[in-house]
């Protein structure tokens, strides 16, 4: 694991999420390979490289045996939210979702940098004007309103934490996937589109996108 950065801390911790049915899919999105890694894999990588510790929120115990995995109730993401913010022992937890594997490190790191100068309660990217619900950073202190929107059934994520942030009057942080491109953070990390790193595989179609895209130089 690379040493974290300074600006990051001691306090953040990183999660895969990897609770969902893969019902589109037909089969464990976790275990499909992308190159030569699997898709839980890349994803452990992905958050160890921003020198965070990792852990596996929600999926099997036997998922991936070099990382902790923590299991939830079940019933979507905002459960393996939910569940990691429990045993969290950071001031905030990054969260990044299985099906994510084009995200860039830069970027993760960026989101990271612009959440602890800014202490929000929750950071997001947005990307053409539109929030992206992952990844998405929060505070370990919001857990409580978070679980009670989980009672309430409110189990989308992106819905959940703006009704809590509102409920709340949370600092929410929401920073340009387009800005951190145009300033260059992101070019020795990954040279795709920004429109491509919050591309979710959920169909053999979206796999094959995501190998032809890490094949195919760009520019």
């Amino acid at each position: 694991m690379k040493k974290a950065c300074p600006w990051i801390g001691a306090e953040t911790a990183g999660f895969v999420l990897a609770g969902g049915q893969s019902q589109r899919m037909g089969t464990d999105k976790a275990e499909l390979l992308l190159g030569a890694e699997t898709l839980i894999a890349r994803a452990v990588g992905k958050i160890q490289d921003t020198g965070l510790s990792a852990s596996i929120a929600g999926g099997r115990r036997d998922r991936c045996a070099r990382v902790p995995v923590i299991q939830d109730e079940g019933g979507g993401p905002l459960s393996g939210i939910c569940a990691a913010l429990e045993l969290c022992g950071a001031h905030r937890a990054l969260f990044l979702p299985v099906d994510q594997p084009l995200m860039p490190v830069a970027a993760l790191l960026a989101l990271l940098r612009h959440s602890s100068l800014a202490d929000s309660s929750a950071a997001f990217f947005s990307l053409n004007g539109r929030v992206e619900t992952f990844p998405v950073i929060l505070r370990r202190d919001t857990l409580p309103v978070l679980r009670r929107q989980w009672t309430l059934q409110n189990r989308g994520c992106l819905a959940a934490i703006r009704a809590a942030a509102a409920e709340e009057k949370w600092p929410v942080l929401v920073a340009s996937a387009e800005r951190l491109a145009q300033q260059g953070l992101c070019e020795g990390d990954n040279a795709l589109p920004t429109r491509f790193w919050f591309l979710n595989i959920n169909t053999s179609a979206d796999l094959d996108l995501a190998q032809h895209l890490l094949r195919t130089p760009i520019g």
